[in-house]
Formats: C-alpha cells, structure tokens, sequence
C-alpha cells in the first residue's frame, strides 16, 4: 500500500510468508510501485502481474506452509 517509499516490502513478505497464517496455496495480491520487482522466492511464487497506472499488483502463492 501506498507510500511506495520505504522499502518495507522484501520484510514484509517474508515474514508474512514464514508464518502459519498463510495456508499453502493462499494467494496475497501485493500492491508496490511499478520500478520494484518482487523475486521469485522459495516461499512463494508469481502467478499474475498487473499495472495499473503508477502501481503495480503482483500476485503470490504461498508454496512451503501445509
């Protein structure tokens, strides 16, 4: 979520990702700017890209947690 700014990002995944919150294959929409690519991970991966406007929405599937 907006601001872009504060390269929080990468933590927030992770751990979003590392904890049992997150059901395997739950899928998180995460909203960043355009320049910022999220990378591919061993915790999740990459189904859809999307740009809209100025943001970008990249949708992840959690692939460790049962």
């Amino acid at each position: 979520d907006p601001p872009y700014g504060n390269n929080y990002l990468d933590l927030v995944l992770h751990q979003a990702f590392n904890c049992d919150f997150i059901k395997k294959d739950s899928m998180v929409i995460c909203e960043h700017s355009l320049d910022l690519e999220i990378k591919k991970n061993n915790l999740w991966k990459i189904i859809d890209v999307r740009d809209y406007g100025q943001s970008r929405l990249t949708f992840l599937i959690n692939i460790q947690h049962s």
